[in-house]
């Protein structure tokens, strides 16, 4: 079992409430930032514990990632779909809305965002099976740390290309992996780099500089990119622009993370929440309708209650306190 890295943990649950305050509908310009780089960041962290030499055949490595995210993936859509069918489609958003029960399972299959209606989000991990996939099969005979870079501009230069065109998404988000996959590649070099022992921790001074750095970047893509950013959808708007603000966000929560490992002893509730950002993906909407049923129905507050920034991040907590029992049962399952 790998061991568990605090600031990596914290990073990923600052990353899936981001995720949380998407879906609920948070504002710009917070929308358009978020959107920036929380994508690309679990790219970045999934890339730190990827090992390259730790599979020998594709066969021992498809049944690991079978078993961390094709069986996830089915879980979790075999439950949201099931709540959909019974639930979802007869009340809310989604009341009325012309979906025959059959295409939800179509995108199960399919692995693409547009298509997996009853449950969006999970897109994520379809496209995290394939750029893991890629990763292995592409980066495994490398050897060179400059071959090693010079792959990872090249995808760059692919991902830029393939987002001048207006591509139909394909099957398990293959088309965003060119963009995504030196992120991942990013992480996995970042992993390689501390387990050899060649890096240290950055000092906290060097942590300060990496966030002020960060925030630079960041601010400047939000300047210069006026669109919004859609990875599930490979839309990136100034591909440069995304670039910056992609790293730079990236930069920030790491580093952030990093002064919470060493500043803080009281941080285990947001460690849990890394923990657990897998069914958090996938059970958060589910949590959001049973959230906004007791609202309405229990409480008989109006749904609009929802709709102001206050009322939004209610629903972020709220949510995460349903998921709780939940995650706990799971973490309990895993032991």
């Amino acid at each position: 079992m790998r061991k568990r890295v605090d600031w990596i943990d914290y990073a990923k649950a600052i990353g899936i409430v981001c995720v949380m305050l998407l879906h609920a509908q948070v504002d710009d310009p917070w929308r358009r930032v978020i959107y920036l780089w929380v994508i690309p960041l679990f790219f970045l962290l999934s890339g730190i514990h990827a090992h390259r030499e730790q599979y020998s055949t594709y066969t021992e490595f498809f049944r690991h990632k079978s078993l961390r995210l094709l069986i996830p993936y089915a879980i979790l859509n075999g439950i949201t779909y099931l709540f959909w069918l019974f639930i979802g489609r007869h009340f809310g958003s989604d009341a009325g809305a012309a979906i025959a029960w059959w295409e939800p399972l179509i995108g199960i299959v399919r692995g693409e965002y547009p298509y997996i209606v009853h449950n969006e989000p999970l897109w994520f991990i379809a496209a995290l099976f394939s750029t893991e996939t890629v990763y292995y099969l592409l980066y495994r005979p490398i050897r060179r740390t400059s071959t090693y870079l010079a792959v990872t501009l090249g995808l760059l230069v692919v991902g830029w290309l393939i987002s001048l065109f207006d591509l139909s998404p394909l099957p398990w988000e293959i088309a965003t992996v060119p963009a995504m996959l030196p992120f991942y590649a990013a992480g996995a070099w970042m992993g390689e780099e501390v387990r050899s022992g060649r890096s240290a921790m950055p000092s906290t001074k060097q942590i300060l500089g990496l966030l002020m750095l960060g925030l630079a970047a960041m601010v400047v893509g939000y300047l210069l990119n006026i669109d919004e950013v859609r990875v599930s959808a490979n839309r990136y708007g100034a591909y440069l622009p995304f670039l910056s603000g992609a790293v730079g966000g990236c930069m920030v929560v790491c580093g952030a993370s990093m002064l919470l490992e060493r500043g803080s002893k009281y941080m285990t509730w947001l460690a849990f929440i890394g923990r657990n950002t897998l069914w958090i993906l996938g059970l958060h909407l589910m949590a959001y309708s049973v959230v906004k049923g007791i609202a309405m129905y229990a409480l008989h507050l109006p749904l609009e209650v929802f709709a102001t920034a206050v009322g939004k991040g209610c629903l972020v907590v709220c949510g995460l306190l349903v998921l709780l029992p939940i995650c706990m049962w799971i973490q309990r399952m895993k032991r």
